[in-house]
């Protein structure tokens, strides 16, 4: 067994979106064989012995911290009090202190890369997304390990950033059996409690509405796929969840029937369980999106559109997972509304690939 001191630099506790999950189900791998420490923000919230990880709440919720070296030296105490055998940071935000640090202690250095962030930047249109390629590809490059979500982004940091192939390891999205809890709630009790109709089918769409890419997928849905499906199906209901929609397209959405905007929900499981499609209209963003496979681990078909699917490894998702080229809406509506009424199942070779303790069992030598 290791000692890990992990690094998160913002809040994930409690998690309210798929990069939040994210984190948390890395800690939870990290601590399957290993002792994680997990050092972030003060914002995060946590009952004792709730995870299986240790917290702690002790960096500056100021965005200062995100300063070069700006915590350095609290850094350098805490590795020195813990004694890691591993610093492994979420994101290369942090890297000039922690990098600094794992130099003095003469200790490994892993990254978790969440995206190729100067690629998803540079996607939705950030100026300065030049400055954060130099500086993503300094800390991938002086870093001992970095565990990528996608064997694309693995190979685009080897290719681009001159990542030697030994450094770039891929460490899938993560599906945790603990979080796919069945409900007791049959459809008729989930649509009374969100104001939905039992008798049709339900075609999802979930995210943080705040972020473009999610933003503008919404507005597809609204304005191009609905019209779709009307044409097409009688009776179905859209659901979109998530918080911070803006106001204009939540009047739009006031105003057609069949579509329900449900705000942000707690949980999740009872929608996901009683829906019958997963549609993905995303074109821009970088990244796989978690979205897609917490569906699929549900066994909820999702019909994607080709950007929304990048990074999912397609071979272990059978006929669960409906690919349209990005923009083609005459075919995201026929395949979509298709889906809804073929029965199939997620294979096991999914599960096999993606599943917490399947994916902790293949990387741990890194750890040893």
């Amino acid at each position: 067994m290791s000692k890990i001191l992990s690094l998160v630099p913002y809040k994930f506790l409690p998690p309210t979106s798929g990069g939040h999950w994210g984190i948390l189900f890395v800690e939870k791998l990290l601590s399957t064989y290993n002792k994680v420490t997990t050092v972030t923000v003060a914002a995060n919230e946590v009952k004792p012995g709730q995870w299986p990880f240790t917290l702690k709440n002790v960096l500056t919720n100021s965005r200062s911290r995100y300063i070069p070296y700006w915590l350095t030296r609290q850094l350098r105490q805490l590795s020195q009090s813990e004694r890691p055998d591993y610093l492994f940071c979420h994101h290369h935000y942090l890297f000039p202190a922690v990098h600094y640090v794992a130099r003095k202690q003469k200790v490994p250095l892993y990254i978790r890369s969440h995206n190729i962030e100067s690629e998803r930047f540079r996607t939705v249109g950030k100026w300065w997304w030049k400055l954060m390629w130099h500086f993503e590809k300094r800390a991938y490059r002086h870093a001992d390990q970095v565990f990528f979500v996608t064997e694309d982004d693995a190979a685009w940091a080897v290719a681009h950033y001159g990542l030697p192939k030994d450094k770039a390891v891929v460490m899938p999205f993560l599906c945790d059996f603990d979080q796919v809890q069945t409900t007791d709630k049959d459809k008729l009790a989930v649509a009374r409690e969100h104001g939905l109709n039992p008798d049709v089918p339900w075609f999802l769409f979930m995210g943080v509405l705040n972020y473009y890419p999610n933003e503008a997928a919404v507005k597809v849905i609204v304005e191009a796929l609905y019209p779709l499906f009307k044409a097409q199906l009688p009776d179905f209901e859209i659901i979109i969840c998530g918080k911070h929609l803006n106001e204009t397209l939540q009047e739009q959405i006031a105003a057609i029937p069949q579509i329900k905007y449900l705000g942000f929900v707690p949980d999740l499981n009872p929608i996901l369980q009683h829906s019958s499609v997963m549609i993905n209209p995303v074109t821009a963003g970088g990244g796989v999106k978690t979205k897609v496979i917490e569906s699929l681990s549900w066994d909820l078909t999702v019909v994607s559109a080709a950007t929304g699917a990048v990074g999912i490894e397609k071979q272990y998702c059978g006929q669960k997972l409906k690919i349209v080229p990005d923009t083609d809406w005459e075919g995201f509506a026929r395949a979509a509304i298709h889906a809804a009424s073929v029965e199939a199942h997620i294979p096991d070779a999914f599960f096999e690939y993606y599943y917490l303790k399947n994916v902790a069992n293949r990387l741990q030598k890194y750890f040893v």
